[in-house]
């Protein structure tokens, strides 16, 4: 099976620190609601009724019931603004629960978690509606328009709109499209305004992640503030419910399905690059691997989880970023051994520089365009290149010398954006080996550094 190391170290999930440091994260990023997947706990034929459910399933609840007096403890005595918390129960994701199964299910988040005031009770709950919101998985899209509840708010979820978009139209939200482009889903009860979107740092569509063709890795970063461009650019023209929910899939996720004979269709995670998780998972542990192929290399360090910060500060405010420049190392890939030719000693390096700017977003253009910017390249901290500024802006690529480099070991890749002769500063830097809000200024930065990505060369030697 891939799996990644998580920075905090392997937990398990009724662990109080792991709870409280990914709590902290939440809210340094600015994270209003998390969803705790409970998508999976009742399947028939196996679990007939809810008080039927396996160990398995009793566990994770266990943990979920731990979690919810954690993040009420950090409210109530500690004054944090922890995320509210959404239940996403399961009705088909393949298997099916009974549909009294699923009604007892309810009725026990209600008795254990809404009238409990241990569990932070009405005030643990995202509102939506004037009741606590829950969440159901359909992945046949069925209308359940009749499904109505006395204690809660239901809206039900499928994925992969991009090929069912009258799911969307129909108010059925999504776990994660395969597209570049999310669907906006509608208010059930106003058709005409928009609710909700989904954003993943990565994504497969039919296949999985070994279809080529629909399957998009995480471009250094880029790919999910592509899709947030477009989700803006649409809300930008769209009438808008209030609340509007934009969800980011997902976190925790960094185990994949496990290896499996030819034609096994891989989802969640396959490698570091090709994942959709974002929990900061260790750049260096080289824990990637796949029963007879080369170990990659490392995770994706904390960029994932910085970036939730800028999403959510555009989501409130498109202006947040204006006049801030990114830099994506679009190749090497993260956690992938370099493309390394043996004969040259040299690797292909790619990036891109990007720029935002929300005056176009009223002409629907997007709210970040490539520009042309000079850089430079260093390796473990000593500038080994500079790149003049392309005279079109686009993907560029620069061939590196890498013969000095001790083959037994990864290196530090810095490329580093600069604006004529000075180094390009940025509120918002999307720091790979930081918590941006770490730094002790918060989210944005009070004091600007300079607008750079970085990645780990792995050179097929360090493998041996």
């Amino acid at each position: 099976m891939a799996e990644a190391i998580p920075l905090i170290g392997r937990y398990s999930s009724v662990n109080l620190e792991a709870i409280r440091t990914q709590a902290a994260q939440f809210v340094q990023s600015g994270v209003d609601a998390i969803v705790i997947d409970w998508t999976n706990n009742c399947w028939a034929p196996g679990c007939d009724a809810w008080e039927h459910r396996s160990l398995g399933i009793r566990e994770l609840i266990n943990a979920t019931d731990l979690t919810f007096g954690v993040y009420q403890g950090l409210r109530s005595q500690d004054g944090w603004e922890v995320p509210r918390i959404i239940l996403l129960l399961g009705l088909d994701n393949g298997p099916t629960t009974p549909m009294q199964a699923l009604l007892d299910e309810l009725d026990y988040i209600a008795n254990a978690y809404l009238m409990n005031e241990t569990a932070g009770g009405l005030s643990s709950f995202v509102i939506l509606e004037g009741k606590p919101l829950v969440l159901i998985f359909d992945g046949t899209g069925a209308d359940h328009s009749d499904f109505t509840h006395e204690t809660f708010s239901i809206r039900w979820m499928a994925s992969q709109l991009q090929s069912t978009p009258e799911f969307a139209q129909r108010g059925i939200w999504s776990w994660m499209d395969g597209t570049i482009f999310p669907l906006l889903s509608m208010n059930p009860n106003n058709k005409s305004n928009a609710e909700a979107a989904t954003l993943a740092p990565a994504f497969f569509a039919q296949d999985g992640w070994l279809n080529k063709d629909l399957a998009v890795g995480r471009s250094g970063g880029l790919t999910i503030f592509i899709e947030l461009s477009s989700v803006l650019s649409s809300l930008y023209s769209a009438s808008v419910s209030s609340p509007f929910f934009l969800n980011v899939c997902q976190f925790n996720e960094f185990a994949g399905t496990p290896e499996g004979p030819p034609g096994t269709i891989y989802a969640d995670s396959y490698s570091a690059d090709m994942s959709n998780d974002l929990e900061p998972t260790s750049p260096w542990a080289s824990a990637y691997q796949r029963p007879g192929k080369v170990k990659s290399g490392g995770g994706y360090g904390y960029r994932g989880l910085n970036s939730l910060g800028l999403i959510r500060a555009l989501l409130a405010d498109p202006t947040a970023a204006d006049g801030s420049a990114s830099v994506f190392i679009l190749s090497p890939a993260v956690g992938d051994l370099s493309n390394y030719t043996s004969s040259a000693k040299s690797i292909n390096v790619q990036w891109v520089t990007t720029a935002f700017n929300s005056t176009g977003l009223s002409l629907g253009r997007s709210i970040m365009t490539n520009t042309s910017l000079p850089i430079s390249i260093s390796i473990d901290g000593t500038v080994v290149a500079n790149v003049a500024a392309p005279s079109e802006p686009g993907p560029q690529t620069y061939v590196l010398d890498v013969s000095a480099l001790d083959e037994r070991f990864p290196h530090i890749l810095t490329i580093t954006a600069f604006s004529s002769s000075d180094q390009h500063l940025t509120r918002w830097p999307l720091s790979f080996d930081y918590i941006d809000a770490d730094r002790g200024e918060g989210v944005p930065l009070v004091q600007p550094v300079a607008a750079s990505a970085m990645a780990w060369i792995w050179l097929p030697e360090s493998q041996n």
